[in-house]
């Protein structure tokens, strides 16, 4: 069988090669051509992504803050003070509420009337604050959240809801502004060093700017945010044409079969490296679902990889803030601050789920004559005697110890590691502060005293516990009330 006109292996793995060299050529030179045109459009896409991405961060934050004021405007509270337009009482449960809202700089109560129920200065309430709310009160429907920014220092964006009692008739509004640093972090934390970003207020005045490249040949993209009359701006810079890519079009092609196994080897490298990267990700969701600290990541080759770690450990802190705030709205009365039935029963599992050497004693107390000082001081009377009862209970205990109300005019105490004298002291000191905080409230007839029933914490039967102590609560009733009964 004759060979020669055979082609060879050589030949044609020579033939192929040069075939794919030409074709790999062409497919250069027309990059090279368009490239340009690519870097542009793909500056563009880049763009307008990475702004999409902080618009929808700063709506979600904006929603958040949106979400937290709605729940203020629905306590019931709210609604007593508007209705009753009780200056006093607006301003107490204004400044008490900052302290416990991030970042908020004010807090006020505004009636129909547009009037803020309070020290505007005290409460923060600043002339535009105060000039956009009547604008709002007047078409609320229309209301977009405002940027404030005349003061650096004190730049603010303001939050309302409307308080409405149970027939939809306004009554109000809640007004709260927090500060704008919390915006300013977040577009700090999302814009990479190729870009600036400039949060624009109703007038088009910049209250945010961030500047990590010169402002020289940059593209320009922008978007509003929802529900505001906010626009952020994005300059990023465009990818230049790299002009060694001509020289690496050429050294392509001159070794090509030696880029194509640098290639192959980089790539199998890096795709160990990224599956490296996927680990250390499912390690810290891993720690963060244990909640094990010990845990730590570890160090991390990509800076992408980098910032989705940052961002897992914003995300799980945001969402342990909310949890740990609504789990506290869920164990608290709103009413004294005091804990609810609810805590109640946690704490009891948990204390008698562990053997202890120490004298723990459950106390179950009752207000004595109460409905008729509700009867005849009125119920808002009434609900300030409660609150002046759980300002006793909590001065005169001690950190440890656990507070709650159960319901109406009856209240509990666990106290922890005590003497039985210290127990019978302890209820004396709350009872006269009792009857000195509503002779301080006006109550000179139908005063309220207290009757406790004390039991000492044995066993882990916690529903027996509950009922010995009621049972103790009703001979202290039985015997006169006004006094404290400990069970043997």
């Amino acid at each position: 069988m004759s060979v020669i006109n055979k082609p060879s292996v050589l030949a044609q793995t020579n033939m192929l090669f040069l075939i794919a060299m030409i074709t790999l050529m062409v497919m250069l030179l027309f990059a090279v051509i368009n490239l340009s045109q690519y870097t542009q459009s793909n500056s563009e896409f880049v763009a307008e992504r990475t702004l999409r991405v902080m618009t929808l961060a700063l709506e979600e934050k904006l929603s958040f803050y949106q979400q937290l004021v709605n729940e203020l405007a629905r306590e019931e509270q709210v609604h007593g003070i508007l209705f009753a337009e009780n200056t006093q009482k607006a301003q107490e449960w204004a400044l008490k509420q900052r302290r416990l809202i991030p970042h908020a700089i004010g807090l006020a109560l505004i009636n129909e009337k547009a009037s803020v129920l309070g020290d505007v200065g005290e409460l923060r309430v600043g002339p535009k604050c105060r000039a956009d709310l009547r604008q709002a009160m007047g078409s609320i429907a229309d209301y977009k959240t405002k940027l404030h920014a005349e003061t650096k220092v004190l730049s603010h964006f303001d939050i309302v809801s409307v308080v409405s009692d149970e027939s939809a008739d306004r009554l109000g509004l809640v007004f709260a502004s927090f500060s704008v640093t919390v915006l300013e972090s977040m577009l700090n934390n999302l814009l990479d060093e190729n870009s600036n970003v400039y949060l624009l207020d109703d007038n088009n005045h910049p209250v945010v700017q961030i500047s990590r490249v010169a402002d020289d040949d940059l593209l320009r993209v922008e978007r509003y945010i929802t529900n505001t009359n906010w626009k952020l701006h994005l300059d990023i810079k465009p990818q230049p044409l790299d002009k060694a890519i001509l020289g690496l079009f050429i050294f392509a092609v001159m070794v090509s079969m030696l880029f194509v196994i640098v290639l192959v080897v980089y790539s199998k490298r890096t795709m160990s490296q990224m599956l490296s990267e996927f680990e250390n990700i499912h390690h810290v969701l891993k720690a963060i679902l244990k909640h094990d600290e010990k845990l730590q990541p570890k160090k991390t080759m990509f800076r992408e990889t980098e910032q989705i770690i940052t961002d897992i450990y914003s995300l799980s802190g945001a969402i342990n803030y909310r949890n740990q705030y609504f789990s506290k709205q869920l164990e608290t009365d709103p009413l004294t601050g005091l804990g609810n039935r609810r805590y109640l029963e946690e704490r009891i599992k948990q204390i008698t789920a562990t053997p202890s050497v120490q004298r723990n004693y459950l106390v179950f107390l009752d207000l004595d004559n109460f409905k008729a000082c509700n009867d005849t001081y009125g119920h808002e009377m009434g609900d300030e005697v409660l609150k002046a009862f759980a300002v006793c209970m909590s001065r005169h205990s001690r950190q440890g110890d656990l507070l709650i109300r159960m319901g109406g005019d009856e209240f509990v105490a666990l106290l922890t590691n005590l003497e039985e004298a210290a127990v019978r002291s302890w209820y004396q000191r709350i009872t006269t502060c009792f009857l000195q905080g509503q002779s301080e409230l006006g109550i000179s007839d139908q005063a309220c005293t207290i009757s406790a029933g004390v039991i000492h914490m044995q066993g882990n039967d916690s529903e027996q516990m509950k009922l010995d102590a009621d049972a103790a609560l009703y001979k202290a009733k039985h015997a006169g009330r006004n006094n404290i009964y400990i069970a043997d």
